[in-house]
Formats: C-alpha cells, structure tokens, sequence
C-alpha cells in the first residue's frame, strides 16, 4: 500500500513504516481504553500513531474569563479589556483544538468583554473631559 501522507510504499502494513500514518486498512486513531490501557501492538511491531484529544477544560478558562472581562470592564476598562483578549485568544485556540463545549459562548463573551470595556473606557473619558 501506498501512504496518502508521505507517499512511501509499505506493502501490506496497517501503518506507514514511515511516518506512522494509518494506511487504508488502519483507519482508527490510537486512543486510551478504558481503565488506562493502550491497545497493544499491531502484528508487524508496531504501535499505532498517538492522537492527543484536546481536554474540555481548555474551554473553562476563556468562559470564565469572558464573564470576568464584562464584570471587569464596567469597573476597570483596561483590565477589561487586557482579560477580554487573554479569552478571546484561549477561546480561539480551543475551538482550534476541536474543543466544542463553551468554545463559541467563550468567543461572544469575550467579544462583549472588549466591546462593554472600549465603552466604558470612552465614557469615563467624556466624564473625565467635562
């Protein structure tokens, strides 16, 4: 067989002698099993690629920091604003990273947390002026 990935010739392994790539009769990723277990190797000694799962707590903390910037930006724009785009920016990683819980609600908040915090700032401006 011929791996899609690199293009190495592999005869008829499940994975890519090369780069470790399933090949067309291997098309399973490489998880844990239940209880901590890896499932063991494949007949030619090889293991299957690792694929590290993006965790759900990579999503709570550009949640809580959305929540927090909007909180923030009424009292204190510039750190509103500063903790606005930390979880604008964790956010976008996670939802990156294939994380789908609290991912897109993280983005809104802390897209509000910008937006709240640039107007609280012009307003504590024009207070401030007059």
């Amino acid at each position: 067989m011929i791996c899609q990935k690199c293009g190495a010739e592999n005869g008829n392994n499940e994975y890519c002698h090369n780069c470790g790539s399933p090949l067309n009769a291997a098309q399973q990723s490489y998880q844990q099993q239940p209880g901590g277990q890896y499932p063991p190797p494949q007949p030619n000694g090889q293991y299957p690629p690792y694929q590290q799962q993006a965790s759900q707590g990579s999503a709570t903390a550009p949640f809580v920091l959305g929540i927090i910037s909007i909180i923030a930006g009424l009292l204190s724009p510039i750190v509103g604003i500063i903790l606005a785009v930390i979880g604008l920016i964790l956010g976008i990683k996670a939802k990156n990273a294939g994380v789908q819980n609290k991912t897109t609600a993280s983005i809104v908040l802390s897209s509000c947390g910008i937006g709240i915090s640039v107007i609280s700032w012009i307003i504590a401006t024009m207070v401030i002026l007059s």
